[in-house]
This record gives C-alpha cells, sequence and structure tokens, in this order.
C-alpha cells in the first residue's frame, strides 16, 4: 500500500499574522497601564496600592506562566524551562509577600487599638546632674 502525498502549504495566511500582532499589542498594553496615585498618602492608602499592585503582579504573572509553559512544552527548550519554574517561584514569592503585608498590617492596627483614644504620653527631659534632679524633687516637696 502506498502512501497518500498531501500537498501543504507553509504559508501563513495574512490574516492570521494580523490578528496575531493585534493580540499581542492589546496585552502589551494592558500589562503597561499604569495607575498614578495624587495627593497625601496615608498608610492605609499604601496599603491598598501596595496590596493591588502585587496582585496585578501575580495575575500577570500566571498569564505569561502558562503561555511559557505550552512554549516550553512545544519547543522542548531548556533555557524556556528554566525561565518557566524561575516565575513559578517569583509568583510563590509574591504570595508570601502579599500574605506577609497582611500581617503586618494587623499587627499595626493592633498597636494602634492597644493605645486608649485621648491617653497622651508625656516625656521629660532634665539637663542637668542627679544633684540639680534632686533639689528640684526636694523642692516640690516643701512646696507641698
Amino acid at each position: 500500500m502506498r502512501p497518500k502525498i498531501v500537498n501543504v502549504s507553509h504559508e501563513v495566511p495574512e490574516e492570521f499574522i494580523q490578528e496575531g500582532q493585534e493580540k499581542k499589542l492589546q496585552k502589551i498594553e494592558k500589562y503597561n497601564e499604569v495607575t498614578v496615585s495624587e495627593g497625601n498618602s496615608s498608610a492605609q492608602d499604601d496599603f491598598d496600592f501596595a496590596q493591588d499592585t502585587i496582585r496585578e503582579t501575580i495575575l500577570k504573572s500566571n498569564e505569561v506562566l502558562q503561555e511559557l509553559g505550552q512554549a516550553a512544552i512545544l519547543n522542548e527548550n531548556g533555557k524556556l524551562y528554566e525561565s518557566y519554574s524561575q516565575l513559578m517561584k517569583n509568583i510563590v514569592d509574591s504570595s508570601t509577600t502579599l500574605y506577609d503585608l497582611h500581617a503586618k498590617k494587623k499587627k499595626l492596627q493592633d498597636q494602634i487599638q492597644e493605645v486608649p483614644a485621648g491617653h497622651t504620653q508625656i516625656n521629660n527631659l532634665i539637663v542637668g546632674s542627679t544633684k540639680d534632679l534632686l533639689e528640684l524633687i526636694e523642692n516640690k516637696k516643701n512646696e507641698s
């Protein structure tokens, strides 16, 4: 039995090339969106910004990870596998950083709640010798 010979064209249609380029440009535009924060910044604003940035980075990295994994499998390229594993490690590290950020925020809030509202701490500093301090104390006792 003789195999059939199939004539295959190796040319890629122009519309597929243009569609691929448009998808790449859309991804690049999406990844390059930057949010500029203006005005006074508080700890809560900084926390929200850091949290959003880390989350967005993790989501974008997951998308890239999928594409990189496919490319590594298709090309059987050791460098791509190495990049794939490094990106996986970075995603895990970013997730850990996000968790640590929450822990730090909770610790800060707990410290703030420990100090009762309206509580004022007064720190006095006396410049002088211990002899001067003793004289001040004695004078206060004598006045009372």
